[in-house]
């Protein structure tokens, strides 16, 4: 164990160093390739060890405090360590709508069940038939989605996940055949585009999108920002990222809380930060 110990300082340590030197990106991603590469090739003639190490590696990375930070367009998302924050719930009713949907192992199923009961909560706002959902626009007028429509690109489905009065936009799950995303609608005018999982800040200006698909890439794995404009969003930036955003918890309009997800040897290690977004302006 105290060769383990000797051989992980020394690799963090070092990866330091260099970010230090190079003063260029160095995420726990990164941290994890090098840490792999170095052990390996080791043998442990105690088993005890060897089962342990993925947890230990997992606490010396997790005990990591980077500041980092993204360039992504006109944006700079800076990163900081930050604490374990409870997890968000953007529905208000996230608990029950797992436990509705705890024994159905198919995600499309899943969509179907949870509209199905979110027809008596929001029914004044849409209604479904044998092969479409619609949606009641403010207006009096409707938008209607096929629930499988085969004319846009390999086939999508769509069903009713939520409506956010506070900015007035339904939210719906589009299904692919392989990875889904997600589509705001406004209630007002119909506009409509294609998303990840939003979070709406506190001050209902802005929307951070993420979406988790690192092991699958069956879908887009990384972080958008929108703005909330007066009959539309506008798109700041979408990004790829090397590690998966599972959470955001929004601490006013520039700063939010983000929970990102590794992998290390198939076991699931995740980290906190405290991120702060700023626009780059040019003179």
């Amino acid at each position: 164990m105290k060769q383990v110990a000797y051989i992980l300082t020394v690799i963090l340590f070092t990866a330091c160093g260099q970010s230090n030197r190079n003063s260029a990106e160095k995420n726990v991603s990164t941290q994890l390739v090098t840490i792999v590469e170095e052990i390996t090739d080791l043998s442990f003639d105690n088993t005890q060890c060897l089962q342990s190490l993925p947890k230990i590696i997992a606490e010396e990375i997790t005990s990591l405090s980077f500041d980092d930070t993204l360039k992504i367009g006109n944006f700079l998302l800076i990163f900081e360590a930050a604490a374990p924050f409870k997890e968000t719930d953007i529905f208000g009713d996230l608990e029950y709508r797992r436990r509705l949907t705890d024994t159905i192992g198919n995600w499309h199923e899943r969509a179907i069940k949870i509209e199905a009961y979110l027809a008596k909560q929001f029914g004044e706002y849409f209604y479904t038939t044998d092969t479409t959902l619609v949606l009641r626009l403010a207006d009096g007028s409707t938008l209607s989605f096929l629930k499988w429509d085969t004319n846009v690109g390999d086939g999508e489905a769509y069903n009713f996940a939520h409506y956010f009065e506070e900015i007035d936009y339904y939210l719906l799950r589009v299904q692919y055949w392989e990875g889904n995303s997600w589509m705001l609608v406004n209630r007002k005018n119909g506009f409509k585009t294609y998303t990840t999982l939003p979070y709406i800040s506190n001050d209902n200006k802005r929307i951070i999108g993420i979406n988790e698909s690192l092991q699958s890439a069956s879908s887009f794995n990384g972080i958008e920002l929108y703005t909330v404009l007066a009959d539309s969003l506008r798109r700041e930036f979408s990004k790829w990222t090397d590690w998966g955003p599972v959470d955001v918890k929004w601490i006013n309009e520039n700063e939010f809380l983000l929970k990102r997800k590794f992998y290390y040897m198939m076991q699931e290690i995740f980290d906190y930060k405290r991120v702060r977004i700023e626009k780059k302006t040019c003179l």
